[in-house]
């Protein structure tokens, strides 16, 4: 890795993307880190104690002349309905606040997956878009799975942190790779889940890719290491050999959602 900052945004030409975060949680070492053992992950990520780890739920904010985006959108209160141990140090609104930038100034929300640590903010507490001004943008494939939940991933969708979106008008389904706006481009991808997307943000020459749960974390760009939520890892191992073979060749910066310190690394 040449370079990776803990810098609230970067510029990518002429777009400018900050990073965020909501509430982080604890989650099985072991888990997260499929398949190392916890003695083998404790090499390079802290141990919160009982093999668990910090996960950290990381969200960009991209803003050019004429789009305020807003990529996944934190915990929320699925924290707590999902029986998580917390940490309380950010609040998704709160941060976008601090950056000056209020609900209402987001058009467009592209949401990487429907897991429930990637939506958590997407509706408000009476079931309506809480980004009122905003087009959600979301793969199909990913809202007809997030829609009829099996048990395999049961655990991994919140139907009360999306439900909302349909009924209010505001969800626009794309069919694989899709370009909303100028400089911004959805990679499908699968991978962790078949409907799992990536963001590509491109200005003047310059290129920042947001990993979504493909990279979920800088260590998770090791070719032995995936989560074991991925429903596809060997997708995954594929996607990710080719997010890096790209990153490399066009000097792509690439940003994690869920690394516990660091938002971007350039490799």
């Amino acid at each position: 890795m040449k370079e990776y900052s803990k810098n609230t945004h970067i510029d990518i030409g002429r777009k400018r993307v900050y990073f965020l975060s909501d509430r982080s949680f604890y989650i099985d070492g072991s888990l997260f880190y499929t398949p190392l053992s916890r003695s083998d992950w404790r090499e390079f990520a802290e141990d919160a104690g009982d093999g668990m780890v910090l996960v950290r739920t990381r969200s960009i904010i991209i803003e050019s002349k004429k789009h305020n985006i807003l990529v996944d959108c934190g915990i929320g209160s699925a924290g707590e309905a999902m029986h998580h141990k917390l940490k309380d140090d950010n609040v998704l609104i709160d941060g976008m606040r601090a950056l000056g930038f209020e609900p209402s100034d987001i058009d467009m929300v592209i949401l990487t997956h429907l897991h429930y640590d990637h939506c958590g903010f997407a509706i408000d507490d009476d079931g309506n878009p809480a980004f009122e001004n905003a087009h959600y943008y979301v793969q199909r494939q990913e809202w007809d799975d997030a829609t009829n939940i099996n048990d395999l991933t049961e655990t991994s969708y919140l139907p009360e942190t999306y439900n909302g979106l349909m009924k209010a008008r505001v969800l626009k389904l794309v069919n694989g790779d899709y370009v909303p706006a100028l400089g911004i481009r959805l990679w499908l991808t699968g991978g962790h889940s078949a409907g799992h997307q990536t963001v590509l943000v491109k200005s003047k020459g310059q290129g920042l890719l947001f990993t979504g749960d493909i990279v979920p974390t800088r260590y998770h760009l090791r070719g032995d290491i995936h989560c074991a939520f991925d429903l596809f890892p060997l997708s995954v191992l594929t996607m990710k050999k080719q997010i890096i073979k790209l990153a490399k060749k066009h000097k792509w910066y690439l940003a994690f959602p869920h690394d516990p310190d660091v938002p971007y690394i350039k490799l």
